[in-house]
């Protein structure tokens, strides 16, 4: 329009998957620059068009479809056995971002990363780690609610349903599991990571391999300027840690977003959306198959969280 530049006025294509198959539409809709939105949010996605629409969205709608989709990247050809490469993670919101618990404190939190596990270190018991090294501290303070760079994930495509149906207040929106290819993930690292890797016969890495390639957060924060993600198995800490066959991500920056990695390499990664409609079925069928917090979050706790779940009302 005259009295307008190009930047007042940004149209972008939003990519709404359909189907199983991840079929997707695409629907115009423009945007006013000077509008009260979020503007800033939109206009940052320009230049991610073209790699918005490589990442596999997929929407299920049936619970044989979700198990089917869930299991479809099983089959190891190389060893003629299903064993997954993808870990798992579920959300009770699709539209939640895969943000570490470090990014959701807010603030100047990259700055404040350091002053946190240095302070942890020294408040906690000398005795809680095997060694006095940067990652059975990250992973011991992950593990105890200290906000880190790490992300939570799961080898169980089961339990990342739990989490994804285990809020019953989120029953009305669409939930989301992420499915990330750690095995194609890795393949971005530096040689040497990947040589580690090659010499262990590991697809993921331990807090021992990681002790002896980095021993500290600025050595890790110097390894690469590109979008690359390691994945990690913890220390078996205690029954929670391995009844959720839990494994952690870690990239190296810690305002980097494991969502850039995935937009940019088609296959390292699928969001698979679940129906608000079909919770209650995934909900009730994974209790029956004991994925609960009983299980999951073992002790008086979870015990609790599990039984007021179990005999609350329905509501919506």
């Amino acid at each position: 329009r005259p009295g307008r530049t190009p930047w007042d006025m940004v149209v972008l294509m939003h990519m709404i998957p359909i189907g199983p198959t991840g079929a997707a539409i695409a629907r115009p809709m423009t945007i006013d620059c000077k509008s009260k939105i979020n503007i800033n949010y939109y206009c940052s996605l320009i230049n991610k068009i073209k790699i918005i629409k490589e990442m596999k969205v997929i929407r299920v709608e049936t619970w044989q479809d979700l198990l089917e989709t869930l299991y479809s990247e099983s089959w190891n050809r190389n060893i003629g056995r299903f064993r997954s490469k993808e870990a798992y993670r579920g959300l009770s919101t699709a539209e939640y971002p895969l943000e570490t618990t470090l990014m959701r404190m807010g603030g100047p939190y990259a700055k404040l990363e350091k002053h946190l596990l240095r302070n942890f270190r020294k408040y906690a018991h000398r005795d809680m780690v095997e060694r006095d090294a940067l990652w059975d501290w990250l992973t011991l303070a992950q593990h105890h609610g200290l906000p880190t760079r790490l992300l939570d994930w799961t080898y169980s495509p089961f339990a990342a349903l739990h989490f994804a149906t285990a809020n019953i207040d989120k029953f009305d929106e669409d939930g989301v599991v992420w499915a990330v290819n750690y095995v194609n993930a890795h393949r971005h690292l530096p040689e040497h990571l990947l040589k580690q890797l090659e010499n262990e016969g590991a697809n993921v890495f331990t807090i021992e391999m990681l002790s002896e390639s980095i021993g500290s957060l600025e050595d890790f924060d110097a390894l690469t300027r590109g979008d690359v993600a390691i994945f990690l198995e913890p220390p078996s800490l205690d029954d929670r840690i391995v009844n959720q066959h839990a494994l952690f991500s870690v990239i190296p920056n810690p305002e980097g977003r494991i969502d850039n990695l995935i937009l940019k390499n088609e296959d390292v990664g699928r969001k698979i959306i679940i129906p608000a409609k079909l919770k209650w079925e995934i909900r009730d069928k994974i209790d029956q198959a004991n994925i609960n917090e009983r299980v999951l979050f073992p002790g008086l706790d979870g015990l609790s969280s599990w039984l007021k779940r179990q005999y609350g009302p329905k509501g919506k």
